[in-house]
């Protein structure tokens, strides 16, 4: 088990690292070059272990009720805290202008009416979290069909071709849809990539001949593991591009998966206790950071990058926490008590 700790640590580095880049964003701090600090590039780390996760742990053949269950008590139930706590701030800054509908839209995560953006939602970070309801969709339908879990890849790929040609022809005029747009917009994007790029590091996760190479060449690996986090670094602070961002999110991604072969962690310390533990809240620090980071700044008005930076990791940590402790946790033990209870 200590391997996928490992991968808690990047959890753990992308919820914070995209949370900074909207303290730096909001108080229109950019970079020399004239750019911002992008949160795209946590948000395909994300994704990428995402897809290796839900691949790794998924048997061949399982329920496709157990799987649809535990994923929407994950997701759900947070996100429904934070758009309540979203509308709550939000009316009390008299800046509540959604309809009815809208309303639903946003209950149900799935705004329809037209193409998905970052504008889409009341909680605005969480169009990312509908690529990942895609996902599991996606998933559970392949589950429903008794299909291996390795045809996820062959069906991802074909509903984004169809999507696309649908798209670039034009065909039965469905463009004129909103319904269609957003569809085409989440599974037509190539924000699926990072998803399939974690299946296929998932599928060759295991495979004794690469454990046996890295073994074999340990000091080396050491290095390069070394100066390659020292470049990723770099590259999380230049200019996001999306291909730039897949190609060292899966190498940071594949470096951190293969750790314990290289370096003896002991993930006893209490400094790998608490980079578990921002693993463990880091939904609860993305769904909720953005209503910290308004708060401090727009309602404090503290508009001081130092003040405003800890401030809003400090609350964002504590907050998180709280909801993961008081909310997340026992939704999830939930969901594995009714799948367990009515043999789902």
């Amino acid at each position: 088990m200590n391997k996928l700790i490992s991968v808690q640590f990047l959890r753990a580095f992308a919820s914070v690292y995209v949370l900074v880049t909207h303290v730096f964003q909001h108080l229109g701090f950019s970079m020399p070059g004239g750019y911002f600090l992008a949160g795209a590039y946590g948000v395909d780390l994300f994704f990428i272990i995402s897809g290796f996760l839900i691949y790794l742990t998924t048997k061949e053949f399982d329920s496709w009720k157990s799987f649809g269950i535990k994923r929407f008590f994950r997701i759900y139930p947070l996100y429904w805290f934070s758009f309540f706590m979203f509308a709550i701030f939000y009316i009390s800054q008299q800046d509540f202008g959604l309809n009815v509908m809208q309303v639903i839209q946003n209950i149900v995560m799935i705004p329809w009416n037209d193409e998905l953006t970052t504008r889409s939602l009341l909680v605005n970070v969480a169009w990312s979290t509908v690529y990942e309801v895609y996902f599991y969709v996606v998933f559970t339908f392949l589950l429903f069909l008794k299909w291996s879990k390795k045809a996820i890849i062959p069906l991802l790929l074909i509903l984004f071709a169809i999507t696309k040609a649908i798209t670039v022809l034009n065909l039965f005029g469905l463009n004129d849809s909103g319904i269609f747009r957003f569809i085409s917009s989440v599974a037509g994007r190539t924000h699926i990539i990072p998803f399939i790029i974690g299946i296929l590091i998932a599928m060759i996760y295991q495979n004794k001949n690469i454990i046996s190479t890295i073994k074999k060449n340990q000091k080396i690996g050491r290095i390069i593991f070394v100066a390659f986090n020292m470049i990723y670094v770099v590259i999380t602070i230049t200019q996001y591009a999306q291909y730039k961002s897949y190609l060292f999110s899966t190498l940071i991604f594949i470096f951190w998966l293969y750790v314990d072969y290289l370096f003896e962690i002991n993930y006893e310390t209490k400094l790998s206790k608490f980079m578990s533990l921002i693993g463990d809240i880091s939904y609860s620090i993305y769904l909720l950071h953005i209503l910290v980071i308004l708060f401090i700044i727009d309602v404090l008005k503290q508009d001081n990058l130092y003040v405003a930076l800890i401030g809003s990791v400090a609350i964002t940590l504590l907050l998180s926490y709280a909801t993961y402790r008081f909310l997340e946790k026992p939704f999830i033990d939930k969901s594995k008590y009714l799948v367990k209870k009515y043999n789902f």
